[in-house]
């Protein structure tokens, strides 16, 4: 099982992961937050961007991190997929050529945990694997810049975050005890460091699945495995007012790996990963609609994607690019999916291609527009190198 990268403020989460419309988090994969209907028109090749260029490298190779978007259009990276000593935290500053710098570091790895941007504009690490249940806060703008946050209640790893309307983080499912379960993290509780509480969970053991902050405050569950290692069709929604989980209409197919994005009509766009057994890799697309609780077929990706990136555009379009391919191969290859295409029931096209091929990459749209693409894996090598979509 490979873990995807993922974006949080202008970008996206993968089956792993999670999104929301104002701030999101991401286990080990990618969900895009969204706003409201973008424009008309058919979807058309290259997609107004001229192409992707180099700028500045991370510090130290990483896979599977999570990239945050700040509010001073700062963008922190943290997280790794496979060494627990990858505990620095990097912030890029796209002023200029752009420029890296480590600003702190936490006291254990963040591999298969989540990383939430919270409305103070401090980040919630937990992590899974390397000090399971352990969680701390990241300030930009303190020195130091990391601070200890109470613990989980239940240790998770491959769970999936999401931030609430009301500035809470919920925290649900994980490959553990707790799997299904959830709790709650009140940044205001504990004298401002935090504290998490367990409220009612899916009562289904789900990990590696995605959740999605709908328009309404509600959160979409969806994809994930379970108990019995099998994919799960089923998806749920939890509802902030009532504080527990209820069914929704299931996924057409059942996927892990995939992306999952919040469009800015309030559809959420889930597209590609695989499936177990079978193992398939998959192109397949579909939207969720809300108001019906139904999921509907749109356009196929041009090739099938496992732990791309997605990134919600400016424009409301969403780009999806890397991962790895049919042919076992890792993907430089970008596209654009445009909800507007084919009277709204939407299509792919394809995008600029990255200069590197990678999986497992942190993507964030930055203030200016531009798509920030950093690390992952080239097969099995861990990347420093970063890119712009411009």
């Amino acid at each position: 099982m490979i873990g995807g990268g993922s974006a949080i403020g202008g970008g996206s989460a993968t089956g792993g992961g999670s999104a929301t419309g104002g701030g999101a988090s991401a286990g080990g994969g990618v969900a895009t937050g969204g706003g409201s209907a973008g424009g008309g028109g058919t979807a058309t090749g290259g997609g107004g961007f001229t192409g992707f260029v180099f700028t500045a490298d991370l510090p130290r190779p990483r896979a599977g991190a999570t990239a945050v978007l700040l509010n001073t259009g700062k963008v922190l990276i943290v997280g790794d997929r496979d060494y627990c000593s990858s505990i620095e935290v990097f912030q890029y500053d796209p002023a200029g050529a752009g420029s890296m710098s480590t600003i702190g570091a936490l006291d254990a790895g963040e591999y298969a945990g989540t990383v939430t941007l919270l409305a103070s504009g401090k980040v919630l690490v937990t992590v899974g694997v390397c000090a399971a249940g352990l969680a701390e806060l990241v300030d930009p703008a303190s020195t130091p810049a990391v601070a200890p946050a109470q613990a989980l209640r239940m240790p998770r790893m491959n769970a999936a975050a999401s931030l609430l309307a009301d500035g809470r983080v919920l925290l649900v499912g994980g490959d553990q005890g707790a799997s299904a379960t959830a709790e709650v993290f009140d940044p205001a509780a504990g004298g401002g460091s935090g504290a998490f509480s367990l409220i009612a969970g899916p009562g289904v053991r789900r990990f590696f699945a995605s959740t999605v902050r709908l328009l309404d405050d509600r959160v979409l569950l969806v994809g994930g495995i379970d108990g019995a290692g099998s994919v799960i069709p089923a998806v749920q929604l939890f509802d902030p007012r009532a504080m527990g989980f209820v069914g929704t209409g299931g996924l057409n197919q059942g996927r892990i790996q995939h992306v999952a994005t919040l469009l800015q009509d309030g559809r959420v766009l889930v597209a590609g990963g695989r499936t177990i057994a079978p193992l398939t890799l998959l192109k397949s697309a579909e939207l969720y609609d809300p108001d019906g609780g139904v999921f509907t077929a749109t356009g196929s990706l041009t090739v099938a994607r496992v732990n791309a990136f997605a990134v919600q555009l400016a424009d409301g379009r969403v780009l999806v690019g890397g991962g790895f391919g049919e042919d076992g191969g890792v993907l430089a290859s970008a596209e654009i999916f445009d909800p507007s295409a084919n009277s709204g029931a939407g299509a792919f096209v394809n995008a600029p291609s990255m200069n590197v091929a990678r999986r497992s990459a942190a993507a964030v749209r930055l203030l200016s527009g531009t798509v920030l693409v950093c690390g992952g894996y080239d097969n099995f090598t861990q990347l420093a190198s970063c890119e712009l979509l411009r």
